[in-house]
Formats: C-alpha cells, sequence, structure tokens
C-alpha cells in the first residue's frame, strides 16, 4: 500500500476536527463527518471501501478529503503558526509610530520650554517635556522587548514543534508501509486505527501543551494595544496643549498641563507593567517547550509500544497469508492428481 508523503497526517487532522472555523477536537469520527455536510457520505464510503479487506487508500480518496477539510487542516495547525509569528507585525508598527512622534515632538517642544519667560507656565512646560521623556524611552524599551520577546517564542517552539510533527508523518507512513509490505495490505486497516489514535492523542496533548502561551500571548498583545492606542492619545493632547500653552493664561496653561502630564505618567506606568507581563510570557513560552521536550520523550515510549504491536499485526497476518497459500497449493496438487489419475 502506497501513501504520499505527509497525507496521513494531514488525514488524520482532518478526522479530528468538529467543524470549520473551530479548533481542533478529538471526539469520534462519526461526529466529525457530520460537520462537513454533504460530502460525509461519500467520504466514508470511500474510507471504508479503501481500506476493506486491505486494500489500497486511493489516491482520489484522500484528495476528496482533503479538499473536503481544507479548514480543519488550517485550523489544527494555526496554533502553531501563531506561536512562531510571535508578536504581531501590527503591534510592532503602533509601537514603532508611537516612538517616532514622540521622538520628533521632543526637540520642538524644547525650544517651546526654553522660550517661554513665565515661570508658572515653564514650570509645568518643563514638568510635561520629562513625562513625555520618559514615556518615549519606556516605549523604546518595550519595542526593543518586543521584537525579543517574539525571537525568543519563536525559538522555543516553532522549530521544536515543526520538527515534531514531521517527525510523526514520516514515522506514521513508515509504519504503515511496512505493515503494507508485509501483509500485502490484509493488517493496514487495523494498523491505520491503532496508529490514528497515537497521532490524535499526541495532537491533542501538543494543542494541550501550547494553549497556555497562546492565551497569554493573544492577552498580552490586546492590552498592549490598548495601552498604546491610550499613550499615543495622551501624548497628542499633551503635546498640542503645550504648543498652545503660549496663547493661555498662566493658570490655564497650569492646570491643562498639570491634568494630562499625570495621566500620560500614570499610562507610562501602564507600559512599564507591561514589560514584566512580556517577561512572564516568554517564560510561558519556555515553559510550554518544556513540556513538549516531555511529550516528546513519552511519545518516544509509545511508538515504540506500537511498533511492537504493529510486529504482532504483522506476524499474525503473514501466519493467515502462508495458511492460505499453503490451503490453495495443496488443493491444487490435489486436482491435478485427480485429472492425471483420469
Amino acid at each position: 500500500m502506497h501513501l504520499t508523503k505527509g497525507t496521513f497526517l494531514l488525514l488524520a487532522l482532518c478526522l479530528s476536527c468538529t467543524d470549520i472555523g473551530a479548533k481542533p477536537s478529538f471526539s469520534l469520527v462519526g461526529d466529525v463527518l457530520k460537520g462537513v455536510g454533504g460530502a460525509a457520505g461519500d467520504i466514508l464510503d470511500a474510507i471504508k471501501d479503501a481500506t476493506k479487506d486491505g486494500a489500497d487508500l486511493t489516491k482520489d480518496t484522500l484528495e476528496s478529503v482533503l479538499n473536503t477539510n481544507k479548514n480543519f487542516i488550517e485550523n489544527a495547525l494555526e496554533i502553531v503558526k501563531n506561536l512562531s509569528t510571535a508578536i504581531s507585525e501590527t503591534l510592532a508598527s503602533n509601537l514603532e509610530e508611537l516612538t517616532s512622534n514622540l521622538e520628533d515632538a521632543l526637540s520642538d517642544l524644547e525650544s517651546v520650554v526654553s522660550q517661554e519667560t513665565n515661570r508658572i507656565k515653564r514650570k509645568a512646560l518643563e514638568d510635561a517635556l520629562a513625562a513625555l521623556k520618559v514615556l518615549n524611552s519606556v516605549a523604546v524599551q518595550l519595542q526593543e522587548d518586543l521584537a525579543d520577546i517574539s525571537e525568543q517564542i519563536s525559538n522555543a517552539i516553532d522549530e521544536q514543534v515543526q520538527d515534531a510533527i514531521e517527525a510523526l508523518q514520516q514515522w506514521a507512513e513508515e509504519q504503515l508501509k511496512r505493515v503494507d509490505e508485509n501483509t500485502g495490505g490484509a493488517g493496514v486497516a487495523q494498523a491505520k486505527d491503532i496508529i490514528n489514535g497515537l497521532v490524535s492523542r499526541y495532537v491533542k496533548a501538543l494543542e494541550s501543551s501550547l494553549e497556555e502561551v497562546a492565551t497569554l500571548k493573544a492577552i498580552f498583545e490586546k492590552e498592549v494595544t490598548k495601552a498604546i492606542e491610550k499613550q499615543t492619545k495622551l501624548a497628542k493632547e499633551l503635546i498640542d496643549t503645550m504648543k498652545r500653552c503660549s496663547s493661555m493664561s498662566a493658570i490655564r496653561c497650569q492646570l491643562a498641563l498639570i491634568d494630562l502630564t499625570q495621566k500620560v505618567s500614570a499610562a507610562t506606568y501602564e507600559l512599564k507593567a507591561l514589560q514584566r507581563r512580556g517577561q512572564e510570557l516568554v517564560a510561558s513560552a519556555l515553559y510550554s517547550s518544556k513540556r513538549v521536550e516531555q511529550l516528546l520523550a513519552q511519545l518516544a515510549k509509545e511508538k515504540a509500544k506500537i511498533e511492537a504491536i504493529l510486529d504482532r499485526i504483522i506476524k499474525d497476518n503473514l501466519v493467515v497469508t502462508t495458511t492460505v497459500a499453503s490451503s490453495t497449493s495443496d488443493s491444487s496438487s490435489e486436482e491435478s492428481s485427480s485429472e492425471a489419475s483420469s
């Protein structure tokens, strides 16, 4: 029995998801196929026909499964892709825009402060400028942290998971091929069910290992995005007010700047807190990586057990094949003897 490279795992993933757009789950195949609509019956019949009595899983059947369940496969692997991307480009771009705008404004505001002669206004302007400088410094540091966080998460998870999936694909293909070649296809259906169970358990465990860091990453990105939007709005208001301060009365200028300066300072502390959260995210990714390593060690032991079971399947089916061949040979000999006697 011949299987195209990588098709077994794809088939297993296809049969492990309940609906397009849903995350992978591992319910019974019968419930799974209810979610694919009118094509379910055709797919079931094709798979039954393809595996009956050790017959090949045909190319047409496989393509039918893959085409119908394209989104199943994509969604099953989306968690890995999401983590390998780490921090989104949009978030990084928004933070870049904030720091760029602040840096452009700071030099102009230095002139505004130096040219102000009113003592009350000048003090308020100096405090406001200092708050903006701190904000810019923290934002620049967060920008560097995000790049580092992205790299660390990607290094901890992406290559490790991709290699694990590829290794499992290759192993599953090799084992099915081994059973097929040694049993003439007779043991393939049973072997496929056994290997399917292992693949399903592994994919489920893998997803569970990455689930925590994926959730933390989503929350982290949401909070950073919200903080950046808030910082950008407050910084713009403070910059505009500083530039208009010369046309205001001293008290009005002072009160307006004090209020906005306090808000910018408070928002800056939020960014500092997010820096710490970013390190927690990296720690979670490293922890998930350790869990994946433990999973791979466990998987290696399970594969050895499965291979032993497959060896017995091969042995049992070899006995059956030999018995059938022997019976056929004896029957032919008897017929030949009978004809000779006649």
